[in-house]
Formats: C-alpha cells, sequence, structure tokens
C-alpha cells in the first residue's frame, strides 16, 4: 500500500462529530472504577456533549423488578451513573432499552449479556412506574421541557 500526501494542497474541512455523541456500551459498565476514569481522561483530552449507552433497563442496572405483583423502581444505580457524568461535563443521550425481565411479555434475547427485546407483559402498571424517568433522568440532559415532565423530546433543546 502507497500513500501519497500532497503538503502543498488545500485540505478539506473536519467536522468534528465525535464532540457531539458518543457511544458507549451498556450502562451498567459505566458503574465501573475502570471505566469511570477512562471516560475522565477522555473528557479531558477530546471533551464531547452526550454518551449514549444501551440497557438503562437491564437486570444489573436493577430499575424494575416486581414483588408479589407490584412494581418496585429503583433509580439508584441510574443516578449514580448519571451524576458522575454531569460532574465531568457529559450529558446523557437516554436511549430507553431493554424490557426488564419481570415486565416482558417473553424471555427473546440479544447479545451475550441477554437483553430482553419483547414488549411488555402489560403496559399499565410497569410501563406506567417506569414512566418516571422523564421526570428523574431525562432532567440531566439540560433540557428543560424534560425536566419538567412537559415533554418527552429526548436530549433535543429545541
Amino acid at each position: 500500500m502507497k500513500i501519497d500526501i500532497n503538503l502543498k494542497q488545500s485540505g478539506q474541512p473536519v467536522t468534528p462529530y465525535w464532540r457531539v455523541c458518543v457511544g458507549g456500551g451498556r450502562v451498567g459498565e459505566a458503574m465501573r472504577a475502570d471505566f469511570q476514569k477512562h471516560l475522565e481522561m477522555v473528557q479531558r483530552e477530546m471533551p464531547f456533549q452526550y454518551i449514549r449507552m444501551h440497557g438503562l433497563f437491564h437486570e444489573d442496572m436493577m430499575v424494575y423488578r416486581e414483588q408479589n405483583g407490584k412494581p418496585i423502581v429503583n433509580w439508584q444505580y441510574v443516578d449514580l451513573v448519571y451524576d458522575h457524568w454531569l460532574s465531568i461535563g457529559i450529558r446523557p443521550f437516554v436511549e430507553l432499552s431493554f424490557m426488564p425481565y419481570d415486565l416482558a411479555s417473553g424471555d427473546q434475547t440479544v447479545f451475550w449479556w441477554k437483553g430482553n427485546i419483547t414488549p411488555p407483559k402489560d403496559w399499565a402498571p410497569g410501563i406506567g412506574s417506569l414512566s418516571n424517568i422523564s421526570a428523574t433522568s431525562l432532567s440531566a440532559t439540560g433540557c428543560p421541557r424534560c425536566a419538567a415532565g412537559t415533554s418527552r423530546c429526548g436530549t433535543s433543546q429545541d
């Protein structure tokens, strides 16, 4: 392979799209100290605005479970992860995935970590419980409409 570089020719402008949003794997990994240290280093060296990760509702985040048929919602791990991101100048690009096992209508999964891809068995109790994401976690995006719970616009400021 041969690469020719003409240093006298004008270059093309580069749009640094990576400074807007990056992907980071599974949200559960963001609780690990080594992941956090690496993310802090990357943010210092080449800062970006948003991070998108999979598995917000996966079992390792312990967001949703049922006990005696009643939904129990726990935002503790989500809050820990989002608080860390916000402390280093990163806002979450919220991806609502995958279905919590206790809420799932089936056992069809993808990936080695078994992200459930079935719809909810009952939309009312579980989805109603998880709808607090707009008032809790989406407020971390900085969008005033999401923080007020008046919009489900994701991370849009428009």
